[in-house]
């Protein structure tokens, strides 16, 4: 009796940015290799960030990605990779992706471009018509384009029709809730903001709607954790809190580690994103897994992942006095709390999490090489009207808001 073969797995690179590195390509990244995909596929990763990069500065760029396309060749041809994922953004991450992705055409590989980063629009529109015609090539030129939301297929579709665009939105792991360390439901609300310290986050809008709870007299405490963007908008931050009089209720922890992020998720009551421009930030994800309701600005899929009083509520970037209304509200209502909470963990739990990823994201790579790992599928773009059609300029008026 002879023992049943098993099925070659699909070969997988996957391409982008990996730790010490901070932000949001680095923790998709992360949850996808440590997700059910690393069981389903053979899956390697090659950072684009290794640590001698950064050596040689600016001018070094150039060559510094010549010698990682170098490094993807030796991949590709040594472990017999059927398949390069490759994570971009916008300005130059996406420009030097088209170089590796005009090689791995040479090389005929099938390649998924994913989509990061909520500028994405404003670097399409800002780019000229030269720039506007390359960025139209690499989409069109990916065997299949990944974005979050689909609001940003519609986007991606004006202005790069042939493209093949499959939503996957971010997935994280859904924690097992335990009551230790979880805070009183009758103390002071618990607000916690996770991200970039910047403007552009919403922070000072935070501290002034923070301000205003507090000239109430309402009782509340704000965590704050995550890099400072400049020194300028830390100075900024300390006498925002002295003029606000927050010294003893906002406290900033610095930037958190998973472990440290975990422990200020499972003590938070109500987690806050005021931010300016987002696509799905992968903290509102982390923080609806363990069930606490959001209060996020309606920018990029938020709304979309969120929805308005369902899991959370959803206010207009800038809106200082939404935002404190929005506080106000969760502050001293904890049963609505506890329901928002709620629904968030289920919210992640069914559309969300790492598990509904990883199948989406193996869904596809089949969908690509159907005809099984090991065969080389040679792509008809270089020699079909994705090349011409890319490079025609578009008249056409888009909505840059993703």
């Amino acid at each position: 009796m002879t023992a049943e073969r098993r099925p070659a797995q699909i070969r997988v690179l996957m391409v982008g940015p990996a730790a010490p590195a901070v932000g949001g390509m680095v923790s998709v990244m992360e949850t996808l290799v440590a997700s059910p995909l690393r069981q389903a596929v053979r899956l390697s990763v090659l950072p684009n960030n290794p640590p001698w990069a950064s050596r040689w500065g600016l001018p070094g760029a150039a060559f510094r990605h010549l010698a990682l396309l170098v490094l993807l060749t030796w991949r590709v041809l040594r472990r017999r990779i059927d398949l390069v994922h490759i994570h971009t953004c916008s300005f130059f991450s996406f420009y030097r992706n088209l170089a590796d992705l005009a090689l791995l055409h040479l090389l005929r590989r099938k390649v998924v471009l994913h989509v990061h980063g909520c500028h994405f629009a404003e670097f399409y529109e800002k780019s000229g018509p030269l720039g506007r015609a390359l960025i139209r090539a690499g989409l069109q030129g990916a065997d299949a384009v990944v974005v979050l939301s689909h609001r940003w297929r519609q986007w991606t579709h004006t202005v790069a029709p042939q493209a093949q665009v499959r939503v996957i939105p971010n997935g994280v792991s859904v924690p097992r809730l335990t009551p230790d360390g979880a805070p009183p439901p009758n103390g002071p609300c618990r607000f916690l903001y996770l991200a970039l310290m910047d403007e552009s986050k919403g922070l000072f809008d935070l501290l002034a709607a923070a301000g205003r709870l507090q000239s109430e007299a309402i009782p509340f405490e704000l965590t704050l954790a995550g890099p400072w963007a400049s020194r300028r908008g830390q100075e900024r931050f300390r006498d925002l809190l002295r003029r606000y009089g927050l010294e003893d209720t906002v406290e900033y922890v610095g930037v958190a580690d998973p472990q440290r992020r975990a422990r200020l998720l499972a003590g938070g009551q109500v987690f806050v994103s005021p931010s300016h421009g987002e696509v799905m930030p992968m903290s509102i994800l982390e923080a609806m897994s363990h069930a606490l309701p959001i209060i996020g600005s309606d920018v990029g899929a938020v709304a979309e992942t969120v929805g308005d009083r369902s899991a959370g509520l959803i206010i207009k970037p800038g809106d200082q006095e939404a935002l404190a209304g929005a506080m106000r509200k969760l502050s001293q209502d904890p049963a609505l709390r506890s329901k928002l909470g709620q629904e968030a963990r289920r919210r992640v739990a069914r559309t969300y999490s790492d598990t509904v990823q990883a199948e989406a994201v193996l869904g596809l790579y089949k969908a690509l090489l159907p005809a099984g790992p090991g065969r080389l599928l040679p792509t008809d773009y270089w020699s079909g009207p994705g090349w011409r059609s890319a490079i025609k300029p578009t008249c056409r008026q888009v909505d840059t808001k993703l």
